[in-house]
């Protein structure tokens, strides 16, 4: 009984923190929760984004080997290995796509997902830091609603940060804790965050390199 007590007493903090987290992330976004599946945020970025996550899902799972065509590019081919794959986020629409049949639902399904993912793992990083989960639920909040992240509403390339934030935290544990579980799941995040997006792979490489040597 009593080492429930603590477990209980434990766990408490982090799912009044995580509750909170979900709901702010939620109020952050509130002009996306009107209409998920009808209005893009900026009809800019987001149309050519919209489009390329929509192509990923016609293509799973038995058309992947042509990935990187763009029939709007015809007759040029493999036109999308210059640009964002977005594969990840496709995966992650597919089924809300699917069922709903609203194609603009898969960019804000993944605007909303992201959001929360990217301030849940920040908290949990910070609080595994710190030892303080007040703290890291402010500093994680803080960043998570920032004017410089919500300016990126238009470029789901920068907004998901979840992948690369979890490939340098799992870094991080391995050059605290020196187990090597923790590098092989940074190269697992590594490899979703180079299917997502090239460029936070630059990220990963300079914040590992600070982490390991420093």
């Amino acid at each position: 009984m009593p080492s429930g007590k603590i477990l209980n007493k434990n766990l408490f903090p982090d799912c009044f923190f995580l509750l909170l987290i979900f709901l702010i992330s939620l109020w952050s976004i509130r002009p996306i929760l009107k209409s998920p599946g009808k209005t893009l945020v900026n009809a800019g970025d987001d149309i050519l984004i919209t489009w390329i996550i929509n192509q990923n899902i016609q293509k799973i799972p038995y058309d992947l080997d042509s990935i990187f065509e763009g029939n709007i590019f015809y007759p040029y081919k493999n036109t999308l290995s210059f640009s964002e794959h977005f594969l990840p986020s496709a995966i992650l629409a597919y089924i809300p796509v699917k069922i709903s049949g609203l194609p603009i639902l898969a960019y804000n399904f993944n605007l909303i997902f992201g959001q929360i993912a990217t301030v849940t793992v920040l908290y949990l990083w910070f609080s595994e830091m710190t030892k303080d989960k007040f703290s890291s639920f402010v500093a994680a909040t803080s960043l998570g609603i920032s004017q410089i992240r919500i300016f990126y509403f238009a470029h789901l390339q920068m907004w998901n940060m979840q992948w690369w934030l979890i490939a340098l935290w799992m870094v991080w544990r391995f050059r605290t804790y020196a187990k090597v579980k923790h590098l092989y799941l940074a190269g697992i995040f590594f490899a979703i965050q180079f299917w997502e997006s090239v460029l936070p792979i630059y990220f990963i490489f300079f914040g590992s390199l600070f982490m390991i040597f420093s």
